[in-house]
C-alpha cells in the first residue's frame, strides 16, 4: 500500500473515530449495566482462540503503536484483542459501533446504510435484553451513519465494511430461521 493511500485511509479513519469519540449508543454509560462486558474477554464467538474486534484496512497500522492491543490473524481478518482497559480515544471502529453494525446495501450505485443491532452482541450486551433500554441515542445513530459514509469513500474499507455487513446479515437471517423453526 502506498504511503499516500495509507495516509488517506488514516485520515478517513481518524475522522470516523472523531464522530464516535464522545457519543455512545445510550445517553448514559451503558457499561454500568454490565460492568463493561463488551470490553472483557468473552466466549460470545466460541472458545477457540481469542475474541476481539475485526479491523478495517489501515486500522492495524494506525493502532499498532499502542501497547494495550494485541493483533491476531483469524479466518475473518485481523483481530484486535485488548485486556479490557484501553485508552478510549484509541478504540478501533468496531468498538465504537458496538453493539451495532452498519448494514450496507447498494442501490443504483449508491450505498444505503442502516445502523442495526449486532446479533452477536445479544449474548453479552444487556442493552438489547430490556425493551425499555432499547431506545438508541439519536446523535449516535446520526454520527455512526456519517462515519460509515465517510469510510465508504475508500475502496478497500468499503469492500471490508460491505463484507462484514453481509456476514452479520447472514448471521441475522440464520438466527431468525432457527428461532422461527423452534417455535
Amino acid at each position: 500500500m502506498s504511503a499516500e493511500n495509507t495516509n488517506k485511509k488514516h485520515e478517513l479513519l481518524l475522522y470516523a473515530y472523531s464522530l464516535l469519540c464522545d457519543v455512545t449508543p445510550k445517553k448514559y454509560d451503558c457499561g454500568m449495566l454490565c460492568g463493561s462486558a463488551c470490553c472483557k474477554e468473552n466466549t460470545a464467538h466460541g472458545t477457540d482462540g481469542e475474541s476481539g474486534m475485526l479491523l478495517l484496512p489501515g486500522e492495524k497500522e494506525l493502532l499498532c503503536g499502542t501497547k494495550d492491543f494485541k493483533f491476531v490473524k483469524s479466518d475473518e481478518g485481523e483481530l484486535l484483542v485488548c485486556d479490557g482497559s484501553c485508552v478510549r480515544e484509541l478504540r478501533p471502529f468496531a468498538c465504537r459501533m458496538f453493539p451495532f453494525y452498519p448494514h450496507i446495501e447498494t442501490c443504483g450505485g449508491r450505498y444505503i446504510i442502516k445502523i442495526k443491532p449486532d446479533p452477536r452482541a445479544s449474548v453479552i450486551c444487556p442493552v438489547f435484553s430490556d425493551f425499555r433500554k432499547r431506545k438508541t441515542h439519536a446523535e449516535f445513530l446520526r454520527n455512526a451513519k456519517k462515519a460509515v459514509r465517510t469510510l465508504l469513500a475508500d475502496d478497500d474499507i468499503a469492500k471490508e465494511l460491505c463484507s462484514q455487513s453481509d456476514m452479520i446479515s447472514d448471521i441475522e437471517k440464520l438466527r431468525g430461521m432457527l428461532l422461527n423453526g423452534l417455535r
